[in-house]
């Protein structure tokens, strides 16, 4: 479906349309953002509040059964049908981001690997790391400073 903004720029003659890029509202964002998978918004969601190992804080490993009962509590939080674990599999391959490894089979089962910094980097969400907190907040370095407590006595 084109645009009235792409269909001005196709026109001849009409150079003023070719050279300015497509305004971004914060209505034409969220339409975008709506207009994706659900999955893929829940990838998106994960790797913003994926639990983190402190060995490996970039990889996480998940059985489809983990990510599919987060998938399930996602799903019900913003209003999403529900999929079955077989179809979360199968759409999770078919996304085919860059940093979720194909299935592999192990002792607790099938897992997937999720190299955290790769999916963010896809979804251009900055990253961090959790153990390296950056205090930016003056308040917050005001908080944590000690005090000198008066002497009672």
């Amino acid at each position: 479906m084109k645009t009235a903004y792409e269909y001005f720029k196709s026109l001849p003659g009409c150079d003023i349309f070719r050279g300015n890029p497509l305004p971004k509202t914060a209505a034409s964002m969220t339409m975008i953002d709506n207009a994706r998978n659900s999955v893929d918004r829940y990838i998106e969601h994960f790797a913003r509040t994926g639990l983190y190992d402190i060995d490996r804080p970039n990889i996480v490993t998940k059985s489809i059964a983990e990510i599919h009962m987060g998938y399930k509590a996602w799903a019900e939080a913003n209003g999403e049908k529900e999929m079955s674990s077989s179809k979360l599999g199968t759409a999770l391959s078919n996304l085919r981001i860059p940093g979720i490894s194909g299935s592999n089979h192990t002792r607790s089962g099938w897992q997937r690997t999720y190299d955290l910094q790769k999916i963010t980097a896809h979804y251009d969400i900055a990253y961090n790391v959790p153990q390296k907190i950056k205090r930016t907040i003056p308040e917050f370095e005001e908080a944590l400073a000690p005090k000198e407590l008066p002497i009672l006595f």
